[in-house]
């Protein structure tokens, strides 16, 4: 009996170490993609696509292996031996792999890498489940207990590494060495079984590669190549963060070193490298002259730092500004890297979260909300643009940064936001940064009253020549035919924007993830 009871508690302690592996890959998985090809709808539906599809087929071949295979558990252990190997060496396979891949479309980069490093993993968990459940079922006699006991403590398993990679492990450590150190606890364990087997050899190759991962997982964090100056680096379940000096070319004012913000390889905030507090953005002055016509004085609620390149360009107007950032480390990196005061009130919080419970006034809310590529989609909607409505001031107006394109199918989520807007009851205005469609911004401006864009003093806020009021669009109600208004329970904006952050993904891939690759950073 006593030996029976031993048999079944190891059991039960390798399937809730099984589905911690399963959930772990799949996060890290997706976290590793997002720097080579973001983290759009396309990547996590692939993410899903391919756990699933891996999970599938293991269950599939553990079923196929219990009825032919005569050593059970010799089986399930060398699979989850295998499985956790696999998982410890995904930081460097991942990085290796989508290094070549970054050449193809971001969809098909996304499955091929995926394949490669994440389905094996998975595949090999879920070949475990059903030979555990066979060993179990031979130990119980009964083969619905022994089943739903496995699958709902692998289940546990999973939720605990949820939970523990997404708000300590992965935050505080980044996303290799959790990798190295779930896949280890996995090695650790199996090994017991090996040692139990009298296969020594095994158990001893499982110590081997526990020592390889944790020697190999430690990661530089200061590089210099030249012209390229790592000065700061973060995995986070946020995404991956880079602080780097390059030199940098103006539209209008040439080349000069700079010091970006890189969340996911994507370009946040640019400074100039010696007055950090002063940014590269041409298109940036435009935001400065539009905001400069709110009350003198006036209190600003800035949703998105990043960088903060916004917020010194409120605070030279005279604002007084409250800022919401959703990841700390940015605000940290803001603070340290980009001249932003340590006592700048800036609020750790997600957007729409920090609007729904807002109850101060302001003259102005300025929303730049991206990750990476991705623009929050619930934090645009009606519902969100009704609650900051009702928290302006008399003459308090909105300021929308979005992506570039107006006209045609791409068009068609800045025209749902502008329509959106508009149903607030607000005057609604549209300000096309220079460029292309393809490499513009568009302001979103919706205000309480009538907006007189002649005021704004170009010389003060340092956008002389520009000739804001000109290019100022004011749609009407037909040119939004085709436009819908954007709710809360019909969340269409990420679809709508969907190839638009592809089209953004190749060019930062195009621009800048292949020099960070080129130089190793």
């Amino acid at each position: 009996m006593r030996n029976t009871k031993l048999t079944k508690y190891y059991i039960l302690t390798l399937a809730i170490t099984e589905g911690f592996c399963v959930m772990a890959s799949e996060l890290l998985s997706a976290k590793f993609i997002a720097p080579y090809f973001g983290s759009s709808l396309y990547v996590w539906s692939a993410v899903l696509g391919i756990t699933l599809s891996a999970l599938m087929g293991g269950y599939y071949f553990g079923g196929y292996l219990s009825e032919k295979t005569k050593n059970g558990r010799s089986a399930v252990l060398v699979a989850l031996s295998l499985g956790a190997t696999l998982l410890i060496f995904m930081p460097f396979l991942a990085s290796s792999i989508m290094k070549i891949c970054i050449e193809m479309s971001v969809l098909s980069g996304v499955i091929a890498s995926l394949l490669i490093f994440l389905f094996p993993p998975l595949f090999l968990f879920g070949t475990s489940s059903p030979l555990l459940i066979d060993i179990l079922n031979k130990e119980l006699n009964k083969a619905g207990k022994a089943s739903g006991t496995i699958y709902s403590i692998s289940t546990l398993g999973g939720i605990v590494a949820t939970f523990l990679l997404g708000f300590y492990l992965i935050p505080e450590y980044g996303l290799t060495i959790p990798a190295v150190t779930v896949g280890s606890l996995l090695l650790i364990t199996t090994a017991f079984g090996f040692f139990n087997l009298k296969k020594k050899v095994l158990a001893g190759i499982n110590v081997i590669i526990i020592v390889f991962g944790l020697v190999n997982s430690a990661e530089a964090n200061n590089k210099n190549t030249g012209e390229y100056n790592l000065l700061y680096a973060s995995e986070g379940i946020l995404g991956q963060i880079k602080v780097i000096e390059q030199p940098f070319t103006t539209y209008s004012r040439g080349t000069h070193q700079g010091r970006l913000l890189f969340v996911n390889n994507t370009v946040q905030t640019i400074a100039y490298a010696e007055n950090r507090s002063k940014t590269l953005w041409d298109w940036s002055f435009f935001y400065k002259g539009v905001s400069s016509l709110a009350k003198k004085g006036g209190n600003v609620l800035l949703l998105g730092l990043g960088g903060g390149t916004f917020y010194h360009q409120l605070t030279d107007l005279g604002y007084v500004v409250d800022a919401v950032e959703l990841d700390q480390r940015i605000k940290d990196v803001a603070v340290k890297y980009f001249s932003v005061p340590e006592d700048a009130n800036v609020i750790i919080d997600d957007a729409r979260h920090f609007v729904n419970i807002n109850k101060k006034k302001y003259d102005l809310v300025l929303m730049d909300l991206f990750l990476n590529e991705t623009p929050p989609a619930h934090a645009l909607t009606l519902e969100s643009f009704e609650k900051v409505k009702s928290d302006l001031n008399e003459n308090g107006f909105i300021m929308i940064n979005f992506y570039g394109f107006l006209t045609g199918d791409n068009g068609q989520a800045a025209r749902s936001i502008i329509k959106t807007v508009k149903e607030c009851n607000l005057y609604t205005y549209v300000l096309p940064t220079p460029g292309e469609e393809h490499e513009r911004n568009l302001i979103i401006i919706g205000s309480k009253s009538e907006m007189n864009f002649n005021k704004i003093d170009e010389e003060r806020v340092g956008c002389t020549g520009f000739d804001i009021e000109s290019k100022i669009i004011d749609f009407n109600n037909q040119e939004l035919e085709n436009a819908v208004v954007l709710l809360d329970n019909k969340p269409k904006l990420e679809k709508l924007y969907l190839n638009l952050s592809i089209n953004w993904r190749n060019s930062v891939t195009k621009y800048y993830t292949k020099n960070l690759i080129e130089y190793n950073l």
